[in-house]
């Protein structure tokens, strides 16, 4: 579940709003590093530079940031534009699409249970990951180490 946000009809401003929104995200994100991780696997020059821009980012509140990246994504009006995105969070430009692909929606099984999802999933996909459906070489494969708990229904309705 994601904010689907309007976005500038012009290919430039879109890149300018998509700049802005990295740039809001990653010093949120750099604010919640330890030191401990910037040490980590760097160079000198990139030791330096991330302790510097955690030491600013750490002056400016979470809720500022978080203000300015929200006000952001209200900037375009959804209903007003051609194209929208997930500009909060995502997968930066490649998130830019034409906003009919979000407008039709078609039941989709999960886990047996029916959701809502997009109808031309597959334009969606593709946009943001290429070829999807294609394993990337195992070298390049990439853990998100997410820890996940399911609770059964049974443990629900007690």
């Amino acid at each position: 579940i994601f904010p689907i946000c309007g976005l500038p009809n012009d290919d430039k401003e879109r890149e300018k709003l998509f700049n802005k929104s990295v740039l809001y995200k990653k010093m949120l994100l750099n604010k919640k590093k330890t030191y401990k991780y910037i040490l980590h696997n760097n160079s000198f020059i990139k030791v330096f530079n991330k302790f510097m821009f955690k030491t600013l980012f750490c002056i400016l509140p979470n809720n500022f940031l978080a203000k300015k990246l929200s006000k952001l994504s209200l900037k375009y009006s959804y209903l007003d534009s051609k194209y929208v995105a997930n500009l909060v969070w995502g997968y930066g430009i490649r998130e830019a699409m034409n906003k009919e692909i979000f407008e039709e929606l078609e039941d989709v099984s999960f886990e047996g249970y029916k959701f809502k999802g997009l109808k031309e999933y597959d334009k969606y996909l593709t946009n943001i990951y290429g070829d999807y459906m294609k394993l990337p070489p195992i070298d390049e494969r990439i853990t998100h180490n997410i820890e996940a708990w399911r609770i059964d229904d049974e443990e629900v309705k007690k």
